[in-house]
């Protein structure tokens, strides 16, 4: 039977619990930091409840001394306090979990079983280890089952040959790489490689963005006029993500540069001869897209001389594994992260759900459950958490957060301050503080966890005064 350890100073607390959990548990307790400790030294427990207001030993300083003497036990920490900097402050400093008075009995119970099963699971669990440093040579494809295969030869066989390449595939299939790939292992690997998002950008800018324009093409323009993309990829090569998505009007130039190697800038008279290889990609059906007339048929057979098909994630789940191998080693990294490797069940959990996202959305999937992570490698259940948290993404709140937010909410209305400016802003200072706690106040890192710019997040850190 797992032994469970209750700290508290008050009697009726410690006995309160200790009924709760003793069906279940062996059941120590303790009334101070001193007596924890002793307990921990006589018999290691699984799990501990601990009340962060105690005399003699602060909260703070016993959780510490308890996870350097037993860094795998799952410590609750039990507060009267919900607010924000006491939650962040107990994760911060390693607790598993915390709780707030009054205590829910079932909750209690949820909870402590978690936490038991975390110890649990991770004594003696089979961990395929991943070595530091491999695969981090840069974006790369990965997997050798044999639809990539399949892939590598294609791009073997065309890479070194200076013609128009059309990459098909479902999004977050990886067809940048493929594009970035082609390039590094062309004639063209030491000369620029452009990539432009057809969708990212408004049609009206489409056309500069692509081909520059000349002085006084229009109100606002750079008086000296602009290079386009075209130009920039000069002797390299040009990738025109999401093509598909390119306005009728656009195709055609883009057509007579892939025919003629001409163009002029926007508003420009002088015939530009770029010497680009083009690449592009799409996720759409075009054949179905140029019978509606949304695309050019001309234009279609221009990219569609050599196509590479990239297949989704689920054709080829063989390769989970060197992928969750890969995302560890580079995240480990950008995160400043040290998760040692993961458990072979997590493969199989990850191999049940259908990834319409594809590698992309597993890659986003790996974050969250390496960021939530309780232990030094990436768990079945941190896996499951993730996944749990993604099929729920739309709807689904956390009733703690729930709480803390209701609790802002009506602060505010009582201070007489607009909620949703008020509530939004706790919001915002949490999610950054939380992000450079978890990089460790490595502001690059914590910019890349958050998605957002150094610049921004600099200016979210002076704000909040963090």
């Amino acid at each position: 039977m797992e032994r469970v350890l209750i700290v508290d100073d008050e009697p009726g607390v410690r006995h309160f619990l200790k009924k709760i959990l003793e069906r279940t548990y062996e059941v120590d307790t303790a009334a101070d930091g001193e007596g924890a400790l002793a307990a921990i030294a006589a018999a290691p427990p699984a799990a501990i409840l601990l009340d962060w207001k105690l005399p003699g030993i602060a909260g703070v300083e016993l959780l510490r001394a308890i996870r350097g003497r037993l860094p795998e036990v799952s410590v609750v920490v039990i507060t009267a306090f919900g607010d924000t900097d006491t939650a962040i402050q107990v994760i911060e400093e390693g607790a598993f979990d915390y709780l707030t008075k009054p205590l829910d009995l079932d909750t209690v119970r949820e909870v402590i079983g978690r936490g038991v099963h975390v110890v649990r699971a991770g004594e003696g669990a089979e961990i395929r280890e991943v070595a530091p440093g491999e695969r981090l040579k840069g974006n790369q494809l990965i997997g050798n089952a044999p639809p990539m295969v399949a892939v590598y030869k294609q791009i073997a066989q065309v890479a070194k040959l200076d013609v128009t390449v059309l990459i098909r595939g479902d999004s977050g299939t990886g067809k940048e790489l493929v594009a970035r790939t082609l390039h590094r292992y062309s004639r063209r690997a030491s000369a620029p490689f452009v990539a432009v998002n057809c969708a990212a950008i408004p049609e009206n800018l489409l056309e500069s963005e692509l081909f520059g324009y000349a002085p006084g093409a229009f109100t606002g323009a750079d008086p000296h006029g602009r290079p386009g993309r075209f130009e920039q990829a000069a002797g390299g090569t040009l990738f025109l993500d999401e093509v598909g998505d390119m306005e009728l009007a656009l195709q055609a130039k883009v057509l007579r540069v892939l025919q003629d190697h001409t163009f002029q800038r926007l508003g420009g008279n002088a015939t530009l001869s770029p010497d680009v290889r083009v690449l592009a990609a799409t996720n759409r059906p075009l054949e179905e897209w140029v019978a509606e007339g949304g695309f050019r048929i001309d234009l279609f057979h221009r990219l569609n001389g050599v196509t590479i098909e990239l297949p989704a994630l689920r054709d080829h789940f063989d390769d989970l594994p060197d992928l969750l191998a890969h995302f560890i080693q580079r995240l480990n990294v950008e995160l400043g992260l040290h998760l040692r490797g993961f458990e072979p069940a997590a493969v199989a959990l990850l191999a049940a759900y259908p990834w319409p996202g594809n590698v992309r959305e597993l890659e986003n999937t790996v974050r969250r459950a390496m960021v939530m992570a309780r232990l030094d490698y990436l768990s079945a259940d941190a896996v499951r958490d993730a996944l749990s948290t993604q099929a729920h993404a739309v709807g689904g709140i956390d009733p703690r957060c729930a709480s803390l937010v209701e609790q802002a909410f009506d602060r505010a209305v009582v201070d007489g301050v607009g909620p949703y400016a008020a509530v939004m802003a706790m919001v915002e200072r949490l999610v950054v503080k939380v992000a450079l706690a978890r990089t460790k106040g490595n502001q690059v890192q914590a910019a890349r966890l958050l998605g957002i710019t150094r610049t921004t997040l600099r200016k979210k850190i002076e704000e909040y005064g963090l």
